[in-house]
């Protein structure tokens, strides 16, 4: 099956793009892309591999299963911010990376 991979900050310039198409096994995990994504790209494995990652605008744990056309963002931490969380931070970035196009929302925590 087929994933849209977008990067943001640093894990688009570990991956120098912004976005690209994957084949991943059926019954990928976020978990299984995230790891065959570190195994093929060193840059990318130097990142923190705590990173929030958002299926189709809602952020995803290790475990969540992959679909056939789903969006999957790589956002890494950014310096500054003020959760101590991170995730304001996080939703902060990616929204603003997301603006410009009509009809798309900024990604939202899984609720």
């Amino acid at each position: 099956m087929q994933v849209r991979l977008r990067f943001f900050a640093a894990a688009r310039e570990a991956m120098g793009q912004s976005a690209m198409p994957l084949e991943v096994p059926e019954g990928a995990t976020v978990g299984d892309l995230r790891a065959q994504l570190r195994a093929a790209h060193p840059a990318f494995a130097a990142l923190p591999p705590d990173m929030m990652v958002s299926v189709n605008l809602e952020y995803r744990t290790p475990d969540y299963r992959l679909s056939d056309g789903d969006e999957v963002a790589f956002i890494p931490p950014v310096s500054g911010g003020d959760g101590a969380d991170g995730r304001s931070r996080h939703l902060r970035r990616a929204a603003r990376g997301r603006r410009g196009r009509a009809g798309t929302p900024g990604i939202q925590p899984a609720g």
